[in-house]
């Protein structure tokens, strides 16, 4: 899913959404802007290199155990 519509699908839902996930096979120019809207939105969209690093910090969060 592009970065534009994880951020569209965080604000249709507020509270319902912890955290997003983006590989960087994306890119920091794409995910910057992005991340500063969903700042408002208390919902931390993190760019990451592997799904290692997205687990990590979804334990974190205490979304998986």
């Amino acid at each position: 899913m592009p970065p534009r519509l994880k951020w569209l699908r965080n604000h249709r839902y507020p509270g319902r959404i912890r955290a997003t996930y983006i590989r960087e096979v994306q890119g920091p120019a794409i995910v910057g802007p992005i991340s500063e809207k969903l700042k408002t939105q208390d919902v931390p969209m993190l760019l990451v290199a592997d799904y290692a690093t997205a687990a990590a910090h979804a334990v974190g969060l205490g979304l998986v155990g």
